[in-house]
């Protein structure tokens, strides 16, 4: 549940196993739970029953600030819309701007929109596709980090 509603459970019954090493992209319909997991895994909100575990620890005994340093290890921070795409930011590192994901993406036939015009310079827009487009772009996100 939401601190701001209480009564409204979400994510129900979920289960998800990712092994280490393995990159996962979290895909589905507008209120499917894919912003919500994040944020459980991310620790803005706690489960009200069950548990995340991270190699077999409870994340609610890791420390948050470490936490979240581990889960953004690529170096990027993704903001999840309401709509079917995501905001996919980049550090100012040369080498590693939206500009340079922009054409390297592009290089491999991933085509993703830049948001410089709308006041977003170092951010580009992914479209949420299907599992196999959503995986590909993973995949080449993570080969241009160096990942």
């Amino acid at each position: 549940a939401y601190p701001s509603a209480p009564d409204h459970l979400v994510c129900k019954g979920y289960s998800l196993s990712i092994a280490a090493g393995q990159t996962v992209a979290l895909c589905g319909p507008s209120g499917s739970g894919k912003s919500t997991i994040i944020q459980l895994i991310e620790r803005f909100y706690d489960p009200l029953s069950g548990s995340i575990t991270l190699d077999g620890f409870d994340i609610k005994t890791l420390n948050v600030q470490w936490l979240r340093q581990q889960i953004g290890g690529l170096g990027l921070e993704v903001t999840p819309s309401v709509c079917n795409f995501v905001l996919i930011h980049f550090p100012e590192t040369p080498g590693r701007t939206a500009r340079d994901a922009d054409a390297f993406l592009t290089s491999k036939g991933l085509i993703i929109r830049p948001v410089e015009p709308y006041g977003l310079p170092n951010a580009l827009r992914a479209t949420v596709g299907k599992a196999a487009e959503n995986r590909r772009l993973v995949d080449g996100l993570a080969e241009f980090m160096g990942g």
